[in-house]
């Protein structure tokens, strides 16, 4: 397993349980659940699972591999089929990936029981975006700003906004311009 995951898991699951006090009694809906590996750790690791939904029918069959709950593949550009009563929904590196994220976090926020909470993940500072953002299919990255400016217009209240791998961001400094050098040489 590539570090980075195995990284992000850990930070992921204590978001999770720094963010909602009574992780518990609540049960998580991932939304662009991917292969499922995210969310089999947090099944293993005490997370209660509501389900899944992903666009791709291949990441649904890797998710039945893993776990055993109910999934729902989704449509993308409309909105979730999901209708309401849910308690926690993760959305963890997806909302980059959806052309109008505030119409996206507005379904969510729809179908939340009051008290609902949403967790999620997004890849930060626009001045990263590069080749491989566009390779995995981002619109954008966010800084603090815009992310909570999108949370609260779907009407969400933001209770904690906070950086995650941020120690690696130095490197990245210094080396996306070497990376762009070498790629416009070998062009």
């Amino acid at each position: 397993l590539h570090f980075w995951f195995v990284g992000r898991r850990q930070v992921v699951l204590s978001a999770l349980r720094r963010a909602v006090p009574d992780l518990g009694s609540r049960r998580l809906f991932d939304i662009g659940c991917g292969s499922g590996g995210l969310l089999a750790f947090l099944a293993r690791s005490g997370i209660a699972v509501a389900g899944a939904c992903d666009v791709y029918p291949e990441s649904l069959r890797l998710v039945r591999e893993r776990l055993d709950a109910p999934l729902v593949q989704v449509d993308e550009g409309r909105p979730l089929p999901l209708g309401t009563g849910y308690d926690l929904f993760g959305m963890f590196d997806v909302l980059e990936h959806v052309d109008d994220d505030v119409a996206a976090l507005r379904g969510l926020h729809g179908a939340l029981v009051a008290g609902g909470a949403l967790v999620l993940t997004v890849p930060a500072h626009p001045w990263l975006f590069d080749e491989m953002d566009r390779i995995a299919f981002h619109r954008r990255r966010y800084r603090r700003s815009d992310l909570r400016r999108a949370l609260e217009a779907a009407g969400f209240e933001v209770r904690l906004l906070t950086h995650f791998m941020s120690p690696v961001v130095p490197a990245l400094a210094l080396t996306r311009p070497l990376q762009r050098l070498l790629r416009r040489g070998t062009s």
